[in-house]
């Protein structure tokens, strides 16, 4: 089914298969534009604040409450860090997305994003990286996970360090 999404090879009047950069079908690319949709929704910095004011609103009633989707978020993401399995190539690709988001949210945050965003992110910056440490320690990563799980560790440590120097 993925060869009959490529393009046509054959040349038209418009010499349209010249301007294709790719002739296969860019299955992993179309998944992530999917995939960061969501994302891009849930950290937007207008989404946030309105969490931030619900919980105002209504107060000791049970709200969705922004803390709540910064949990929620991470275990759904990153929840081979729990189960233990290896991490499949689309599920690489969301956890980079989401990692880039978190990452401005501590270090570039959108005008209009509520500081209590930026805390959660860092926190989350910050369990995802004691997972991934516990994770490490174990067996049963294949080549792949265990390359990302280094790499992503790395980034986190990056940015929480160049986030402490801009704080101060």
């Amino acid at each position: 089914m993925l060869n009959k999404l490529a393009p046509e090879r054959w040349v038209d009047f418009t010499w349209s298969v010249f301007r294709v950069s790719r002739i296969d079908y860019p299955i992993h690319d179309r998944v992530l534009s999917i995939q960061r949709q969501p994302l891009d929704r849930f950290y937007d910095p207008t989404l946030l604040s309105r969490l931030q004011d619900l919980e105002l609103r209504y107060e000791g009633e049970d709200t969705f409450a922004m803390v709540d989707l910064f949990t929620r978020l991470r275990q759904a993401i990153w929840a081979e860090l729990e189960t233990g399995g290896s991490i499949d190539s689309f599920r690489r690709n969301l956890q980079r997305a989401q990692l880039q988001k978190l990452i401005g949210l501590v270090l570039r945050p959108a005008r209009g994003t509520p500081e209590d965003a930026r805390t959660l992110a860092r926190a989350d910056l910050q369990t995802i990286a004691g997972q991934i440490e516990t994770r490490l320690e174990g067996s049963g990563l294949d080549a792949y996970s265990r390359a990302h799980l280094e790499e992503t560790k790395a980034r986190i440590e990056a940015a929480l360090e160049a986030g402490l120097e801009r704080n101060l």
